[in-house]
């Protein structure tokens, strides 16, 4: 049931609405008791279709509504109007951080000015142990009088785990924002979610722009889980170097490598930015994506009916992202991963399993004649070679591990240079054509990329990490939907049980408009993949 202007929502007068987004709609109301303006946040009617969800509503906003603190804004009241839930705000005249970044860097004193009362509510937040887990500008409130409030504490949690449409294993949290351990479903995450997400908004102070702005939602996430941070002197070169490494540890994708807390970060910037006054020559120009057809704007935007179709697309590129996760962790942290990967299948540092050796080699999987078999635990890492390997599997691992060296290092010819003579070694070696398809597609030749990644299919016809990788690259860099389609559907043939295959099929028919058949393969992906709920 939509609420108008002039209605009453509990002793609340609504007077307009305010604006409208995926999981609430706010309205500004008058009280007339307390003679004073509120902010009326009313959630999706879909969350009606969770039973559970108004009782984990009013658990969670007794939660907030205990924060007390300066720069949070308050929440006064919560209740449901028609089986809808609602919360109750003080309202602020003012607008959001959101037009402050209009593409150019902020003086370091404005800065620190913004950023202060944000780290001050973020660390009194969660000493009370409550994570915001989607900070961006859109939710820091700036008053008239240039008051700064951080709004929607709880929200994200409130919708985070539930039976409805909606919050059924969504991501929580806003892609050009999100921390890596968000993105990849953690449940283990802490305050440490928030100073990654306040990161990126001090980066997008600093520099002009966020540091991951892809051309879809899902690739946006991957960059925050994969990519190395753009250097901000990339962007900027007279940058400090204090504020660049200050950058660099906020951003870290493992939380171990950053600020432990928000008060850590408010000091580091207080002595970095603090000592500042501008922050030198602007921006060079923000690289903007090539428009590219084959995948609608609205199907990645997500208005009117195409928000339900948005959230099962959010929840397919996380399947995605998590089957890469459980089979082939990139070797030294690179951005060079894995492909969508079939439980069954070989690590991404071992060969294809029926990749036939060449002629008088022994198997990789079996010792040389009179050598004893070592215990698992003995085996070494993933990026080594293991000591019984044939002498071709041993130099294409190594020739691998020195190029992911070499792609750490933005040494992108000497990488591919290693990749190749990897291939050479052992044309079976899957993770060679992955690191060389990356290279490729970082250097800007998207269409080398592809034909790497269609090799690797034509000398591993059978591998279904082949046939996976190929069809991501063929979704999200060359913007075929129908050959990604007919890839991913090669992959799910090759492993009937693993979802990965089937949340690429579900993106690939969302961009060919075959909505239907996306829904089935987000539900079938859904049931086999070991951590839904379902």
């Amino acid at each position: 049931m939509s609420i108008s202007p002039g209605e009453n929502v509990g002793p609340y007068r609504v007077i307009e609405q305010l604006g409208s987004g995926g999981m609430a709609t706010v309205f500004k109301a008058y009280h007339p008791s307390l003679d004073r303006y509120v902010a009326i946040k009313v959630l999706h009617p879909a969350f009606k279709s969770d039973p559970q969800f108004f009782e984990r509503f009013k658990r969670e906003a007794r939660i907030v509504a205990n924060l007390e603190h300066p720069n949070i804004i308050p929440v006064y009241d919560f209740n449901e109007h028609h089986g809808e839930p609602y919360l109750v705000m003080r309202f602020i005249e003012g607008h959001t951080l959101k037009p402050n970044l209009d593409g150019e860097p902020l003086p370091a004193e404005q800065i620190v000015r913004l950023i202060r009362p944000v780290c001050q509510a973020l660390d009194y937040a969660h000493k009370q142990g409550v994570l915001h887990r989607d900070i961006k500008p859109s939710n820091i409130m700036i008053t008239k009088d240039g008051s700064v409030f951080v709004t929607d504490f709880g929200l994200a949690r409130m919708v985070q785990a539930g039976e409805s449409t909606l919050s059924h294993d969504v991501m929580v949290g806003t892609p050009q924002y999100i921390s890596p351990e968000q993105a990849q479903g953690s449940k283990n995450i802490d305050g440490r979610t928030d100073i990654y997400s306040l990161g990126v908004v001090l980066y997008q102070m600093v520099t002009g722009r966020v540091p991951f702005n892809a051309d879809t939602p899902f690739a946006t996430v991957h960059d925050h889980i994969y990519t190395p941070l753009p250097l901000p002197s990339d962007i900027n070169p007279k940058i400090d170097p204090a504020v660049e490494r200050l950058l660099l540890k906020a951003l870290a994708k493992n939380p171990d490598d950053r600020y432990a807390t928000a008060a850590d970060l408010l000091a580091a910037i207080e002595t970095t930015l603090g000592q500042q006054t501008v922050l030198h020559s602007p921006p060079a120009p923000p690289v903007q994506p090539a428009k590219k057809g084959g995948i609608p704007w609205w199907v990645w935007a997500g208005a009117g009916a195409a928000i339900l179709l948005l959230i099962g697309l959010v929840l397919a590129g996380l399947l995605l992202l998590r089957n890469r996760n459980r089979q082939s962790t990139p070797p030294n942290n690179q951005p060079v991963a894995g492909p969508v990967t079939n439980p069954d299948a070989p690590s991404a540092d071992q060969p294809p399993v029926d990749a036939p050796p060449p002629a008088g080699e022994q198997p990789a999987d079996q010792p040389p004649p009179g050598a004893d078999q070592p215990p698992d635990r003995d085996q070494p890492p993933a990026d080594q070679p293991p000591a019984d390997a044939p002498p071709n599997v041993q130099e294409a691992q190594e020739l691998t591990r020195q190029a992911n060296n070499a792609m750490r290092d933005k040494n992108y010819d000497q990488a591919m240079d290693l990749y190749r003579q990897a291939i050479e070694a052992n044309p079976h070696f899957l993770p060679a054509y992955f690191g060389l398809s990356d290279a490729q597609s970082l250097t800007g030749d998207d269409a080398a990329s592809i034909a790497t990644l269609e090799s690797a299919v034509e000398n591993n016809p059978r591998e279904m990490l082949a046939w996976g990788r190929l069809g991501e690259g063929q979704l999200f860099t060359e913007r075929n939907p129908e050959a990604a389609l007919a890839s991913f559907q090669e992959a799910a043939a090759l492993a009937p049980n693993d979802p990965g295959p089937l949340a690429g099929q579900a993106i690939a028919q969302t961009a060919m408009g075959q909505y239907d058949a996306a829904k089935e393969s987000i539900d079938r992906a859904m049931a086999l993949d070991p951590e839904s709920p379902e």
